[in-house]
């Protein structure tokens, strides 16, 4: 796995932790694929979202959407998971992964 795409899922902006795109891909996967705090109603949005970021990744060139995704139906965690998410969020530019989110349900503010 090429390690030049892995970053982290946080960072400090301003002196407050934010989400980086790997980060919130790496969210919306987790609430996606059954995390026990979760409603169905929010595994379901967070599907659409995620579905939305995978298209929107292979349309800017993430050719590996379907290795990440069924490592994902599989429960598998870790490093390469990490980087494949990584390199899925590195493909997109930001206004590319606001209108993912749009898109998969979410309602995006920007300032």
């Amino acid at each position: 796995m090429n390690s030049n795409h892995t970053q982290p899922l946080t960072s400090k902006i301003g002196g407050q932790e934010m989400l980086s795109p790997a980060g919130l891909l790496a969210l919306v996967a987790g609430i996606a694929y059954g995390d026990p705090r979760s409603t169905p109603e929010g595994q379901a949005t967070a599907r659409r979202v995620l579905d939305s970021l995978l298209a929107t990744a292979t349309s800017h060139g993430f050719g590996k959407a379907d290795i990440l995704r069924t490592m994902l139906d599989k429960g598998e965690r870790g490093r390469r998971i990490h980087a494949l998410a990584c390199e899925a969020a590195s493909s997109m530019p930001t206004v590319a992964i606001l209108k993912a989110l749009q898109e998969g349900g979410f309602n995006v503010i920007t300032a």
